[in-house]
Parts: C-alpha cells; sequence; structure tokens
C-alpha cells in the first residue's frame, strides 16, 4: 500500500497481549509492529491467531499489556477518548435492537457518539443510502433485517462519525455472494481518504481489495507486505491438473502437500489444485498454475512447518 506506507496514521510499535487462564498465563499477541496509513490493509490469519484482540486494542475497548499504539504520533493511551472520536469500528458479534428501526438505532449510536442531533439526522439518512438500506420500509425493525443488511447497517453505525479510521472485524464473515460483494464494493469506495482495517477469513475478499496485507499467526506478526508480495513466495509451488480419484485421495494423506482444491471430472477422476513446499509437482502430469491469495496464505503455512 504505497500511499499508507508513505504517509502513516496510525503506529503500532511492540504491541503484546496477555490473558490469564486457568492453566496459566497465555499470550495473545506477540511483539506486533506496523503502520497504517490511507487505503486498505487486510488481516488474515487463522482462528486463534490474535485478529479480534488486535482490533479490540485498535478500537480502545482493551489495552495492551505492552508496546504503544500512536495515531498521528501521539499516543493513543494519552487521550483514548479523543482517539474514538477518530474510529469507526464494527465488531464481530455486532447486534442491534431487534424493535428499534435501522434509522432510529442509528440516532442512539450517534447519541452515543455525542453527534450533535441535526448533524445526526443528516448523517443517518447519509450511511442508510450509502450502504444501501435507505428503501427499506420506514417502519420496518432491525429484527426483519438479513444477514447482510445487518452487517450492512453495522457498516453504517461504524461512519456516523466519518472515521478516518475505519476497523472492521469479518465484516462479510457467513454472508451469501451477493452480500459479499456488496460490502467490499463499499470498502474499496470507502478506502479514499480513509485507513481501513478489515480482518477476514474469506482470501478472495482479501484480493478483491486489499493494498497491504498483514498476516498473523499465533499471535505474531508473519508477514506484511503489499498484495504482490504475498503471493510471491506460492509462485512455482502451485500445481494443478486432472488425476485419478485414488491419486486425488492419496494426495489429502500425503506428507508436504497441501489440497487446496479437488472436484470431480468424469467417473473416477478428479481436478486439483496443491500446494507443495518445493518446486517439483507430486504427481506427474500435474502442471503449474499461477498462484491465488489462498493459495498464499497455505503456502506460507505450509513453508512455516508445525507450529
Amino acid at each position: 500500500m504505497r500511499s499508507a506506507r508513505s504517509r502513516s496514521w496510525l503506529e503500532l510499535d511492540g504491541i503484546g497481549k496477555g490473558y490469564a487462564d486457568p492453566f496459566g498465563r497465555r499470550r495473545a499477541l506477540r511483539d506486533v509492529s506496523f503502520a497504517l496509513g490511507p487505503g486498505v490493509t487486510v488481516l488474515v490469519g487463522p482462528n486463534g491467531a490474535g485478529k479480534t484482540t488486535l482490533l479490540r486494542i485498535l478500537a480502545a475497548v482493551v489495552r495492551p499489556t505492552a508496546g504503544r499504539v500512536s495515531w498521528c504520533g501521539r499516543a493513543v493511551a494519552a487521550d483514548p477518548v479523543a482517539y474514538r472520536d477518530l474510529i469507526g469500528y464494527l465488531p464481530q458479534d455486532f447486534r442491534s435492537y431487534p424493535d428499534l428501526t435501522p434509522a432510529a438505532f442509528l440516532a442512539y449510536v450517534s447519541a452515543l457518539k455525542g453527534i450533535p442531533r441535526e448533524m445526526a439526522r443528516a448523517r443517518t439518512e447519509e450511511v442508510l443510502r450509502l450502504c444501501g438500506l435507505s428503501g427499506l420500509s420506514p417502519g420496518g425493525r432491525c429484527v426483519a433485517l438479513s444477514r447482510g443488511q445487518l452487517r450492512l447497517l453495522g457498516l453504517a453505525q461504524a461512519l456516523l462519525n466519518d472515521p478516518p479510521l475505519l476497523l472492521l472485524d469479518e465484516p462479510t464473515s457467513g454472508l451469501d455472494p451477493e452480500a459479499r460483494v456488496r460490502i467490499m464494493e463499499l470498502v474499496r469506495r470507502l478506502s479514499a481518504g480513509k485507513a481501513v482495517l478489515f480482518s477476514t477469513h474469506v482470501l478472495a475478499d482479501a484480493a478483491q481489495v486489499a493494498d497491504w496485507v498483514l498476516a498473523l499467526d499465533e499471535g505474531r506478526l508473519a508477514a506484511s507486505s503489499d498484495p504482490d508480495g504475498f503471493v510471491a513466495p506460492a509462485r512455482g509451488r502451485v500445481f494443478g491438473g486432472v488425476v485419478e480419484a485414488a491419486q486425488a485421495a492419496a494426495l489429502r494423506t500425503a506428507k508436504g502437500v497441501a489440497v487446496v482444491g479437488q472436484v470431480p471430472s468424469g467417473p473416477g477422476r478428479c481436478r486439483v489444485r496443491v500446494v507443495v513446499p518445493g518446486a517439483a509437482p507430486p504427481l506427474p502430469g500435474l502442471q503449474p498454475i499461477p498462484p491465488d491469495f489462498e493459495d498464499a496464505y497455505v503456502c506460507r503455512r505450509l513453508l512455516a512447518g508445525p507450529s
């Protein structure tokens, strides 16, 4: 993300977070450092990698146990209230009040954010229109919203204060393809003049909008690069083609082979897509193919070896 790298707004230096559990202290984040500026930064990683914890720290919901977060050179801890005014945050477990209409819910959130009433009314209309929710029935309540509409409402509430920093935790989780595309298009439009950081398990979403990619693994920053650099380690390590069904089944248990795609291709045959740590295909007849974001993600974990 050229603009973000050259003009940093948010900076993290050595962020760590530890939690106490019944078996002793657990580290959720370890020495995480990076900088964000205008554009879209995508945060990827397996379950338990620390993505939600990191976003909660950046949203000033929880405090880190080590390190420093700064906005435009000023420590967030020095004035967290002022910092929160600069943030729009969509948590993974976002919920509305089901008996309110979307407009009434946004009016309520505006009041919590201290937005003056007249400004709040104008912003409510604006963000409902921006998120494609202005055509809903005026008396319709949040309980009647689809899952996709509810995520759009969550995005709308994050935009009420027109924040320069937008933090989105799994904004497309569980949505159908149409709703995912709509939200990703909106994220791309919003990235003009804003720093957007969102986490996702859907690598196709990351590929669609990412200016910069961050990968967390076991609480550590495993990768920080532009999309081309993120994909680079997988080049020459992805192979595909049609093989016998028995060969396809054997690939799934083969050491050092990650099967990222397998579909039937005629009687007793399968089309496979595999990632390997070396530069040789695991079966004769498989041909090298260009890697995508999912291949790159799998390749990085494969090269890292067992945890």
